[in-house]
């Protein structure tokens, strides 16, 4: 902050505490014996500087498109919540609907054997011919 700004956020902050002792824009007039009021002329509160420093920050353009982007999405949120909650979930539902064509495998020999691996053929060996020929129990 150059030293020019500091002088004038120094201004805007003695008029803002000169109002709140008249009883301004606060709307509460401070009693001349009350401990607060002394207090009060002497250092200006953390809210006062806040808002004195705002006015006088230079933002980037691209972050002042930024900003007043927000603050129109924060509108239009703001002035038509229904709009925008029948929009979001056009959209959630929008991308779920590739879950109508998902197909759940459970089976280990499909999820981990190949289809055109040796250990596939040989099961598909096994299945068609029966079971290997075993010696006959005496």
């Amino acid at each position: 902050m150059t030293a020019n700004s500091q002088a004038a956020v120094w201004r805007v902050l003695a008029v803002s505490v000169s109002r709140a002792e008249s009883g301004g824009p606060s709307g509460r007039a401070q009693t001349p014996g009350c401990q607060c009021a002394a207090q009060d002329r002497s250092r200006p509160s953390l809210e006062q500087v806040g808002e004195a420093e705002e006015e006088f920050i230079e933002y980037s353009a691209a972050e002042q498109a930024m900003r007043r982007w927000l603050y129109q999405q924060g509108l239009l949120c703001a002035r038509r919540p229904v709009l925008v909650l029948t929009l979001c979930l056009l959209c959630v539902g929008a991308c779920a609907l590739g879950m109508v064509r998902l197909r759940v495998m459970t089976d280990p020999q499909e999820l981990w054997v190949g289809r055109g691996s040796q250990a596939a053929q040989e099961k598909a060996d096994y299945e068609v011919g029966g079971p290997p020929l075993v010696s006959q129990g005496w």
